[in-house]
């Protein structure tokens, strides 16, 4: 069976290609999505990700159907990755954007009609801009040693200030086309930062394989800083010309 390293499992999995790590093994759970008993959000928020520990939680996993099961589903050994010590919260850092991407897919529903979809899809947006981006950059300054740029803190907490607002011209004129665009956008948009961020900050993971871990892990966090910085300035763009 081929191996597949851990840091790719991490950046690679999708909806389309919905990869997780179990006792060693890589499965593809395409085809199993929506069969899953205990719903299709557990396996989306863990995309990505090693489950191995939630799931000997569960004691039904123990059945020998599920066994065989798994074992239809497997596609690779995974090459695992120590982890120094010096990179520990990095890999924490990375894990936690992985877990960001996945709530997006968790949260989606493409039955929802346009206008509530907006107001939740702006709740999601709000809270990531809000809470969630400010923690990243917080996280990524502290890896590089560089504070935050007082502008692009600025510039975020305007966009931030600006998501009821926008949410709200569209609700009032009740414009589902309107509605559905805007919250395809703002998902899009949010995705589009965490994908990046996810590719990157696994580069860095495969590349401490017998490396210098600083000064990856710094140079990759610099990447990723610069990279938060000019969405953050499309954003406040985005928004001022609205």
């Amino acid at each position: 069976m081929r191996r597949i390293p851990e840091e790719s499992v991490r950046a690679q999995a999708s909806t389309s290609v919905p990869l997780v790590v179990l006792d060693g093994r890589v499965l593809d759970l395409s085809g199993f999505l929506e069969h899953h008993p205990g719903g299709t959000s557990v396996l989306l928020a863990n995309l990505g990700r090693d489950v191995s520990a939630d799931f000997h939680h569960v004691t039904a996993h123990a059945r020998a159907a599920v066994t065989r099961k798994l074992d239809r589903q497997a596609v690779a050994e995974v090459a695992p990755l120590t982890i120094p010590p010096a990179a520990k919260d990095f890999a924490r850092f990375v894990d936690h954007v992985r877990l960001l991407l996945n709530s997006f897919d968790v949260q989606a529903d493409p039955a929802r009609d346009p206008i509530p979809d907006l107001f939740y899809v702006g709740q999601l947006y709000s809270h990531f801009v809000g809470d969630h981006l400010v923690s990243l950059l917080d996280t990524l300054a502290e890896t590089v040693g560089v504070p935050v740029e007082p502008a692009a803190s600025q510039r975020l907490r305007r966009v931030f200030e600006a998501v009821p607002g926008r949410v709200e011209a569209v609700v009032v004129a009740a414009d589902a086309p309107a509605a559905t665009e805007l919250s395809r956008q703002m998902q899009q948009r949010c995705r589009v930062l965490l994908d990046d961020l996810l590719r990157i900050g696994s580069e860095a993971l495969g590349e401490l394989r017998g490396a210098n871990v600083h000064q990856i892990t710094s140079c990759h966090a610099t990447k990723m800083m610069c990279l938060a910085n000019e969405w953050i300035s499309e954003e406040y763009d985005l928004v001022n010309a609205e």
